[in-house]
């Protein structure tokens, strides 16, 4: 191989890194895509995002009101753990003033 110039070719095995659930059948879209409600208070959202340091990666746990399009609370993480989401959201639900759609932005 090596005197015909030929070498051979290693093709990486696909790995999937999500676990992408059917949300069909246990949630439904009650936003229908209209992210202006009519007053505060009715619809929050959530979204998770990681920002670049120096040190590495934070990931930052958001909750915005869609009507004044202001974050209510948040929160920094070192990893990004299903039981740091869990517990921000459970802190936050208990405290936080009665609403009427709590939303998951799927990005």
């Amino acid at each position: 191989m090596r005197q015909m110039g030929i070498k051979a070719h290693w093709v990486k095995p696909y790995i999937q890194t999500t676990k992408d659930s059917d949300f069909s059948q246990k949630l439904k879209n009650i936003l229908n895509e209209e992210f202006n409600p009519t007053h505060p208070d009715a619809v929050w959202c959530s979204d998770i995002t990681y920002i670049g340091t120096f040190e590495g990666f934070v990931y930052l746990t958001s909750v915005m009101d869609l009507y004044s399009r202001k974050i209510i609370s948040w929160v920094l993480s070192e990893t990004l753990e299903a039981s740091h989401v869990v517990e921000f959201l459970g802190f936050f639900l208990g405290r936080a003033r009665p609403f009427q759609v709590f939303s998951k932005l799927r990005s």
